[in-house]
Parts: structure tokens; C-alpha cells; sequence
């Protein structure tokens, strides 16, 4: 594979991703398998914000975001 991303690469349940509370994603190799993954922070309504993971599949999709850095509102 050519780690081209196959639309749509990922696709959220309903009304569990809002892309308004998703700061720019970023990709890089976050997992060491050599393909880019792809990395968001999240913004969630009471102030707390979280880091996601999306690591990517050799078919060019992504799996489902993975929780990492969590800060509780106001602490960030």
C-alpha cells in the first residue's frame, strides 16, 4: 500500500464527534509501524480536553481514535 488514504478513511457514530470540538489533526508515525496515523485533540463541552489517536490500517482506513493525554477543565 502506498499510504494513501481510502475515503472516508474513518467515519464517527452518530453524534459522537463533532468536528467544531476537534482542533487541527496532525499526522505522524505515532505507533512505530511506519505508516502515518493521524492525531486530534478534542475539546469537550464542560472545559476538559482530550488526545486522540487514529491509528491507520495498511488498507489506507483508520481504526477507531484511541484515548491518550486527558486534562480536566480548567487545568489546561
Amino acid at each position: 500500500m502506498d499510504s494513501s488514504v481510502v475515503p472516508p478513511g474513518w467515519k464517527s457514530q452518530p453524534e459522537t464527534w463533532y468536528a467544531s470540538s476537534s482542533g487541527m489533526p496532525v499526522s505522524g508515525d505515532a505507533d512505530g509501524d511506519g505508516r502515518a496515523d493521524v492525531l486530534a485533540m478534542y475539546h469537550y463541552a464542560v472545559g476538559a480536553t482530550r488526545a486522540f489517536a487514529f491509528p491507520s490500517r495498511e488498507d489506507g482506513t483508520f481504526e477507531n481514535p484511541q484515548r491518550s493525554w486527558y486534562a480536566e477543565p480548567g487545568t489546561w
